[in-house]
């Protein structure tokens, strides 16, 4: 516990990071006075989550704090001196990489619910335009499932930022995060597991399901697909991976 506050705090310390968190909350606090004015305090939380091109620049911010902490992580000496072996290397990186993602996206969320209260249409709980449910209690579920995607997100980043060399690296981890551009409404409603969106990017825009309770249980499954993939792919590269800036 000592030495992951020890490493928090020499992440958060950096320039960098905190030139990058800044904008974030210039950007989550300006963005949602463009599209947030005509509805509901939670309303709006979810529509801006609803939005390709937030979803975008979310991914982008997680790509260069990614880059960062590998970096730093690398260059932080009584980390380095802890790993005998590069499982153990991966599997540290992996968790310092979420704990500092999570962190971001927290801050970044805070930030995005204080300019809401000036840029929505008043402080008050409605349905959901879907579901029979709260607009509270979907925006709970949005902020969950962001968080998850977004983590899994960094993890395909550090595979590809450790696996392939430079530049082209980021240059796929960029063109991997620019796919979400591509996420956007279909005219269908889904009804069972059989015709669920397969592609990662249609998950981080709302789609119509038959139920909440289907909504939740698709996504449930399909990231339990790519958990057990990311793990797998894990145990396979270990070995493989560069350690230390190699």
């Amino acid at each position: 516990m000592k030495f992951r506050n020890s490493f928090l705090k020499y992440i958060f310390d950096n320039s960098k990071i905190k030139t990058i968190i800044l904008l974030q909350l210039i950007f989550n606090i300006i963005y949602p006075m463009h599209v947030a004015t005509d509805f509901s305090y939670f309303s709006a939380y979810n529509t801006v989550h609803n939005v390709p091109v937030f979803n975008l620049i979310i991914a982008f911010t997680i790509l260069i704090v990614t880059l960062c902490t590998i970096s730093l992580f690398d260059d932080y000496y009584p980390v380095i001196i802890r790993f005998i072996s590069k499982k153990e290397y991966l599997s540290e990186l992996i968790k310092s990489v979420i704990l500092v993602n999570l962190i971001v996206l927290i801050i970044g969320n805070a930030f995005l619910l204080i300019s809401l209260l000036f840029s929505s249409n008043g402080v008050y709980i409605e349905k959901n335009y879907i579901y029979n449910i709260s607009s509270l209690v979907y925006a709970i579920w949005v902020f969950i499932k962001k968080i998850i995607m977004f983590e899994l997100l960094s993890v395909v980043y550090i595979y590809i930022l450790k696996l392939v060399v430079k530049p082209f690296n980021v240059c796929l981890c960029i063109i991997w995060s620019g796919l979400l551009g591509f996420s956007s409404y279909y005219d269908k409603t889904v009804t069972s597991l059989s015709n669920i969106f397969i592609f990662y990017w249609d998950y981080f825009v709302q789609h119509r399901y038959i139920s909440f309770t289907l909504e939740i249980s698709t996504f449930v499954f399909y990231h339990c697909i790519y958990i057990f993939i990311l793990g797998g792919i894990y145990y396979l590269i270990a070995n493989k991976i560069k350690k230390i800036s190699e």
